[in-house]
């Protein structure tokens, strides 16, 4: 059993579960029963973390004290916890139908939320600009998408040069917008599409939703914004693949 908080092993531990640095750091913490088991479905746990008795079957657990689980936890309730490496996903869009694409997201519940949202609706995979974004790959993040974070590639890069590139592949971009916009109910779906959500505070950036093929809206009446996971689901049901 590991009981200290301060040996090389908790400390190596806290590094994962830590948000900072992100982007460049392979491995990530997550916590509590049903998300450990959905990473460990997915082939991404590298250690399985336990208070007692572990619930969840895996070769590599370490039985923790209490006191680890809740330093590694930040003081959570939870008795399992694991320690997973980022997947590497190779994804060819020349056999993709749906891609989502998030510009710059504040919230992990928001990208969590969408990329649930995003799995159900048969998305083949999800982006996110090179330049930050929030984490993807924390314990809120893995929360809100419900496991489904860990079996859909979650990818990064320069977002004008990937809405580019998706309509070379023969990809129709839609951008979601308030200005300018074809009500939702307009667009028709098509074979290959790939559909962009901006951030909570401003939406797609300019620089993005002048790449898109057209805008379109939520048909709402007495209101004009909701959250952009609440439209996320809605939009994406609508152009799921059939």
């Amino acid at each position: 059993m590991i009981r200290s908080i301060t040996g090389k092993r908790a400390k190596a531990w806290k590094e994962a579960f830590q948000n900072r640095d992100f982007r460049t750091r392979k491995q990530f913490g997550i916590h509590g029963q049903k998300i450990v088991r959905h990473a460990v479905n997915a082939g991404i746990v590298r250690e399985v973390l336990y208070v007692s008795s572990c619930p969840v079957r895996f070769d590599n657990a370490v039985e923790v004290s209490r006191e680890v689980m809740d330093f590694l936890t930040y003081g959570s309730e939870d008795t399992v916890a694991a320690i997973c490496e980022k997947p590497v996903r190779n994804v060819n869009p020349e056999t993709m139908h749906r891609i989502v694409i998030l510009d710059h997201l504040h919230y992990q519940i928001n990208i969590g939320t969408i990329l649930h949202y995003a799995y159900l609706c048969g998305a083949d995979a999800v982006y996110l600009p090179d330049d930050g974004t929030v984490n993807p790959f924390g314990q809120t993040a893995a929360e809100s998408s419900q496991g489904t974070l860990f079996h859909l590639p979650v990818l990064e890069e320069n977002l004008p040069a990937l809405i580019r590139r998706l309509k070379g592949c023969g990809f129709t971009c839609v951008g979601t917008s308030l200005q300018n916009a074809l009500p939702l109910s307009e667009i028709p779906a098509r074979d290959k599409m790939a559909i962009i959500f901006g951030n909570e505070a401003q939406g797609a950036s300019e620089e993005v939703l002048q790449e898109a093929d057209v805008l379109c809206r939520i048909e709402m009446e007495n209101y004009d914004s909701l959250n952009v996971s609440i439209a996320a689901g809605i939009v994406l049901y609508r152009f799921r693949p059939q």
